[in-house]
C-alpha cells in the first residue's frame, strides 16, 4: 500500500519536497487513508503491507513501526511489513532478525523479505566473503522461522549481478553466464550445514599493521565505490599532480569505500586532503547499521583542507570498511589517505 515512506536511515517521513502526498496532507494521515481505502476496495483475502528499505536501522525501524501502530489503531488495515533487505554493509544477522522480531511482537504482522540482494564487500576474498555472509543471514533467517516468526517469503531482488541495479557491487547469486556464485552457495550452506568451499585463488587477509597510504601519483587505488559512487583519477592535486574524483552518487552516503578489517583490535587514525563544493564532508565507519563519524570537515570554498579522526575497531569484527562522503552528493577529490593503527 506504501513503499519507501521514510527518508534513508530514520528521521520521519519523507518531506514535502520528496513526497507529493506529504505536500498535499502536510502530515502522515494519507497513510491511514491509504490502508482503509485499500481495505475497503482490495478483493477479500489480499493483504495489505508497508514496505521500506534499511528497514533493519534501528532509527528507521523505530518510524516504520509508529506508522503502522497509526494505521493499527485506527483501521487495523495493515496485515505486514516488507523489509527490502538492499544490505550494503553486511550487517549483523542478529540485528537484521532484531528489527524483524519487533515488527512480528510489536505489531502482530507477517514479514515478507522483498527486495533481498547483498553488496559483495571490499576486501581480498569478496564474493567467497559474500558467500560466507549469505550463509550466516539465511542460518538467521531460516532459524527465525523454525522458531516461529510468520515469515512468509524471501525474494531475491534479480537474477544475476550483470542485471542488477547494483550491479558494479555483486550483489545477486549468479553470474551473468547463469551459474551459481559463492553467494548462491552460501545460502545452500544454510540448509544442508555445509561450508562455503575457499577458491583457488583464496587470498589470506591481512593481519600485519602497515599503514594505508594513497596519494595517487601512480593513478591507481584500492578502495572501491559504496553504493552508486564512481571513482576516477585526475589533476588539480592536493600534493603532486593526481588526486581521486569521486562522483555520481545519489545519497549522501556514496562515497569512496576502504575495508580497515585488518586493523581490527586497535584505534585507527585517518587523515586525508579534501575538496568539495559541498558544506560538509565526512570520514566514516560502516560497522552494524551504524554509521558513526569519525571525522567532519567543512568545505564548501572548493579549497583543499585538511581532516583527521580516530576510531576504534572493536576486536573480532570480521569486516569494516570506512567510507568518505559529501553532505549533498556534490563530487570530491581526495589526496594523501593516510590509514594507521595507533594503539
Amino acid at each position: 500500500v506504501c513503499n519507501e515512506l521514510f527518508v534513508n536511515d530514520g528521521g520521519g517521513l519523507r518531506p514535502a519536497n520528496n513526497s507529493n502526498w506529504v505536500a498535499v496532507y502536510g502530515d502522515d494521515s494519507f497513510v491511514v487513508k491509504a490502508f482503509g481505502y485499500a481495505r475497503k476496495y482490495a478483493p477479500a483475502g489480499c493483504k495489505l503491507y508497508v514496505n521500506d528499505y534499511n528497514e533493519y536501522m534501528p532509527a528507521k525501524t523505530k518510524d516504520i513501526v509508529n506508522i503502522a501502530t497509526k494505521v493499527k489503531n485506527a483501521n487495523g488495515c495493515i496485515d505486514g511489513i516488507g523489509m527490502q533487505s538492499h544490505i550494503s554493509n553486511m550487517i549483523m544477522p542478529e540485528t537484521y532478525i532484531e528489527a524483524m522480531n519487533r515488527y512480528v511482537d510489536e505489531l502482530g504482522v507477517i514479514v515478507h523479505i522483498t527486495e533481498l540482494d547483498v553488496n559483495a564487500p571490499i576486501s581480498a576474498n569478496p564474493l567467497y566473503d559474500q558467500g560466507v555472509y549469505m550463509k550466516k543471514l539465511f542460518e538467521a533467517i531460516i532459524a527465525a522461522d523454525q522458531a516461529g516468526v510468520p515469515l512468509e517469503c524471501v525474494t531475491v531482488w534479480g537474477l544475476t549481478d550483470e542485471m542488477s541495479w547494483k550491479s558494479s557491487s555483486k550483489p545477486l547469486l549468479f553470474y551473468g553466464n547463469l551459474t551459481p556464485k559463492p553467494a548462491y552457495e552460501g545460502v545452500m550452506c544454510a540448509l544442508s550445514g555445509a561450508e562455503v568451499a575457499k577458491p583457488a585463488d583464496y587470498v589470506e587477509p591481512k593481519s600485519d599493521l602497515t599503514p594505508f597510504f594513497e596519494d595517487y601519483e601512480n593513478k591507481e587505488y584500492v578502495g572501491g565505490p559504496r553504493y552508486s559512487s564512481v571513482q576516477k583519477i585526475v589533476g588539480d592535486a592536493y600534493e603532486g599532480e593526481y588526486c581521486l574524483e569521486n562522483s555520481e552518487g545519489y545519497a549522501e552516503y556514496d562515497g569512496y569505500s576502504i575495508d580497515v578489517t585488518q586493523y581490527a583490535g586497535h584505534v585507527i587514525h585517518v587523515s586525508f586532503a579534501i575538496k568539495s563544493k559541498a558544506d560538509q564532508c565526512c570520514c566514516t565507519a560502516d560497522i552494524d547499521g551504524t554509521w558513526p563519524h569519525i571525522c567532519e570537515v567543512q568545505t564548501g570554498t572548493d579549497e583543499w583542507v585538511l581532516a583527521e579522526g580516530d576510531f576504534e575497531v572493536e576486536e573480532g569484527t570480521t569486516m569494516l570498511t570506512i567510507y568518505i562522503e559529501s553532505s549533498d552528493m556534490s563530487p570530491y577529490y581526495l589526496d594523501n589517505l593516510k590509514i594507521e593503527a595507533v594503539n
